[in-house]
Order: C-alpha cells, then structure tokens, then sequence
C-alpha cells in the first residue's frame, strides 16, 4: 500500500489496516486466479485452458530494509493448477495473470480504499492512480522513505556515470538496483522497538 497507510498502520499502531490490507491482497489474489490456464497438447497442437485455480502462500512483513514502516505482502505462486478437464496436476500457464497484473494491483488500492474509508480514514487521490490517507503529511512520508531515497540516488549516481542508459526504461533500472544493492535484512528486530524507533522520528505534533 502507499507509504502513509504503513504509517497510519504501524506507528500509528491501527491493527485494523493491517487486517483489511490482508483481506485487500486475499480480494486481490481472487481475481488474479481467475485468469490461471495450462498448456494443452493435442494432436501435436498447444493451446492453453483456463483453469481458475492456482496455489500460493502469502508471507506479511512491516518494515522496508531500511527499517521504516513498510506493510506488504509477498505472495508466492507455485508452478501448479488443477485441471478439472484431465482431472490432474499440470503447470501453470501464467501469460494472462501476467497480462492482469495492473487490473489486480487496482482491485487491491479499491478494496483498500473501501476498508480506510469505511474506518474513517480521508483518502486523497494521487494523479497516477494510487492515494495516501488525508492528513499525513508529504514531510512525513518523505521521512518514513528512506530506502526508496536510497534508491533515488543511486539511479542518479548510476545515469551520471553512464548517460548512455539515460534513454532505458528507469523503472527497470531501478527495479534492478532495489534487488541487486541491497543492504542485509536485519533480524530480531520486534514491532515495540520499532515503533520506540519510529515514534523518536515524530513531532509532537505529528
């Protein structure tokens, strides 16, 4: 979800974002199953079959690298579905989920909205499709980022030293360099010291 809903979630310590995050990704994983298919063979001919079945496991964590709150989920797919026609186990043919992806991505930022607003929770609207809760402040959000910061600088760094690549498809450069310089995970660590870390980063105000 967007920066201010971790916020609101995890220093603002709202248990019940956290629950509807997870039933956004559950809504979310629904839709995306619908579009499952596998291959078929047949008379030397490939086709594929939609099966709307897929399995997977989804695994919540709250903190960015950096140690800034950052609620998401890893939702890990297995190379299987059950096909009812043959009755039996087959690899997954994943080419429409991929093709669904932004329609999932936004089935999840709705559900999300829906539950926020239901909780009382102001949303505003951002002009690339997404939304941060009303009344969390881009200072704020700024200061809660600081490994999508480090990632920021780092692509700069990256197009200074080679302006040839200047003309590639950033969101792949960067993609890239969130996977491949990365700081290690830091284990160990429990939600009450960090929200003492987090709430040392607020005003009193905020």
């Amino acid at each position: 979800p967007p920066k201010s809903v971790s916020i609101a979630a995890l220093v603002g310590n709202d248990k019940r974002i956290i629950e509807a995050h997870d039933k956004a990704i559950q809504s979310a994983m629904r839709h995306l199953q619908v579009f499952a298919a596998t291959r078929v063979r047949k008379d030397n001919q490939y086709s594929h079959r939609n099966t709307g079945d897929m399995v997977g496991a989804v695994f919540r964590h709250d903190t960015s690298r950096a140690l800034d709150p950052h609620l998401h989920s890893h939702c890990i797919l297995f190379n299987a579905t059950w096909d009812a026609v043959e009755g039996r186990w087959k690899a997954l043919e994943a080419c429409d989920m991929v093709g669904a992806q932004k329609f999932v991505r936004n089935v999840y930022y709705h559900e999300m909205v829906r539950s926020l607003q239901r909780l009382g929770y102001g949303i505003e609207n951002n002009p690339r499709g997404d939304f941060e809760i009303a009344g969390v402040s881009k200072e704020l959000i700024d200061r809660f980022s600081k490994r999508h910061d480090e990632i920021d600088r780092k692509t700069r760094e990256l197009l200074e030293r080679e302006p040839e690549k200047a003309g590639q498809n950033i969101q792949v450069i960067r993609a890239n360099i969130a996977h491949n310089e990365r700081a290690r995970k830091i284990k160990d660590v429990g939600i009450v010291k960090l929200q003492s870390m987090w709430n040392k980063q607020l005003s009193w105000k905020e």
